[in-house]
C-alpha cells in the first residue's frame, strides 16, 4: 500500500489516470482488496481517475455484480442502503460472452462511470482469436463496430461516450 500510495503522490498533477490490474490485488485475498481500495481512494483525493483492469464479461446477474462490486455500490443488507466498494471511474470489459455480457456492465450513463471494451490486445497470442476471419472482417473488428454501437447514444457533454475501446499499441 505505502508503495502504490507513494507513486500516487509523485505523479498527482502529471498523469491522465491510473490503470491498476486486479489480479495483483486479488493474489492476497481480503488483503488485495483493502489496498485496491485504498489505492483507489487515494487516486481520487488526488484527482486521478482510475482504470481498473479487470477485464470482466459473464452473464447478466454476475456482470451486475461486477460492476457494483468495481464500480459504483453494492445494496446494503436494510433498505436503500449500499455498502461502499472499490468504487474506479472506468473498467476493462471482455466482450467475448457478447452483449448481453457488456450490457449490465454499461449502468446509466449519467453514473459518471465507463468502460473499456478489449477489441485488439497486445499479447502475443491475440491474433489466434483476434485476427480470424468473420464474414469480411476479422473478429477484433467486428468487436470494434459492437463497441461503437454501444457508445453511439452514450455521448457525453465533453463529446466523449462512456464506452471506450482498448486497442493495443505494441
Amino acid at each position: 500500500m505505502r508503495f502504490n500510495l507513494g507513486i500516487l503522490d509523485a505523479i498527482a498533477g502529471a498523469c491522465a489516470a491510473v490503470k491498476p490490474q486486479t489480479a495483483c490485488y486479488e493474489a492476497y485475498g481480503w488483503r488485495g482488496w483493502r489496498v485496491l481500495e485504498a489505492t483507489v481512494d487515494r487516486a481520487h483525493e488526488l484527482g486521478i481517475p482510475v482504470i481498473v483492469d479487470g477485464k470482466r464479461g459473464d452473464i447478466g446477474s454476475t456482470a451486475l455484480h461486477y460492476r457494483e462490486g468495481l464500480l459504483t455500490a453494492a445494496p446494503g443488507f436494510d433498505p436503500g442502503a449500499t455498502i461502499k466498494t472499490v468504487g474506479a471511474d472506468w473498467l476493462t470489459v471482455n466482450p467475448y460472452l457478447g452483449t448481453d455480457s457488456v450490457a449490465p456492465l454499461l449502468g446509466s450513463p449519467d453514473e459518471g462511470k465507463g468502460v473499456f471494451v478489449l477489441v485488439r490486445t497486445s499479447n502475443a497470442g491475440a491474433a489466434d482469436l483476434q485476427d480470424q476471419p468473420v464474414g469480411d472482417e476479422r473478429v477484433s473488428e467486428a468487436v470494434a463496430r459492437l463497441v461503437a454501437g454501444w457508445g453511439r447514444s452514450r455521448i457525453g457533454s465533453s463529446g466523449f461516450s462512456d464506452v471506450g475501446a482498448v486497442v493495443g499499441a505494441t
